[in-house]
């Protein structure tokens, strides 16, 4: 078990090409295929004409995709370098707005639903700045310790703010259904603890595998929450 520092990059020679952390890109590849699979099953079931369920399809359509880019950055990181995670970054600080807009999206307050959704698209445009000044500014050294960590924090917090405790508020204002992303937040908090103070268990089952197995938990979670208020939409329309 190593705490507090990284271990070394796996690298695996596959043909002509020299990949990297190949444990990394099989854990980001389970997170897209659940992001995809979630994807089309909100496409396909539920009411995607609603605003929240619209948001939520976004959400996992383009964070599945971020993953993809994310392992693939990973795996080619002889070739790409830092840069190569970029799309990555970007993809999925907008993928957490998506989750922002969707939680938004069922606040009954226009006043506050507008304010919210003015700070969301100011934060989201300052974070793709800034990550675009880093791109630009920033060594391939110093990109590859920093690159990650606005994204990191971004996440983190507007999980927290939006899913957790807008979720809780929801669960207690509107629908019982809503406990399950503050249920999802909790279950992805040991991620942000594991990835921030780099607790890997062996270097075959890094601080990033570990990280990315809470937060497919923690997105079962949201879908299970979004599968529920949707039913319970239907219902109260069939009752209607």
């Amino acid at each position: 078990m190593l705490i507090g520092e990284d271990y070394p990059k796996i690298k695996m020679e596959l043909g002509s090409y020299l990949v990297y952390e190949p444990n990394v890109f099989v854990t980001d590849l389970m997170m897209s295929f659940v992001c995809f699979l979630f994807a089309y099953y909100i496409f396909k079931s539920f009411d995607y004409k609603k605003e929240f369920s619209k948001w939520w399809y976004y959400f996992f359509l383009l964070f599945g995709f971020s993953s993809l880019a994310g392992g693939l950055g990973h795996a080619f990181f002889y070739y790409w370098g830092p840069a190569g995670k970029s799309i990555c970054w970007i993809s999925s600080l907008i993928a957490i707005y998506f989750i922002e807009r969707a939680m938004i999206s069922c606040l009954t307050e226009k006043k506050w639903k507008s304010t919210f959704v003015f700070v969301s698209k100011i934060k989201l445009s300052c974070l793709i700045i800034y990550l675009g000044w880093m791109l630009v500014s920033f060594s391939s050294e110093q990109l590859n310790i920093n690159g990650f960590i606005p994204v990191a924090y971004n996440t983190i917090a507007s999980l927290i703010l939006s899913a957790g405790l807008l979720g809780g508020y929801l669960s207690k204002k509107m629908n019982s259904n809503y406990k399950w992303f503050l249920f999802g937040v909790f279950m992805m908090l040991p991620a942000a603890i594991i990835f921030l103070m780099k607790i890997s268990f062996f270097r075959w089952f890094d601080k990033n595998d570990l990280s990315h197995l809470f937060i497919t938990f923690g997105f079962i979670l949201f879908y299970k929450g979004i599968k529920l208020i949707d039913l319970e939409t239907k219902t109260l329309k069939s009752v209607i």
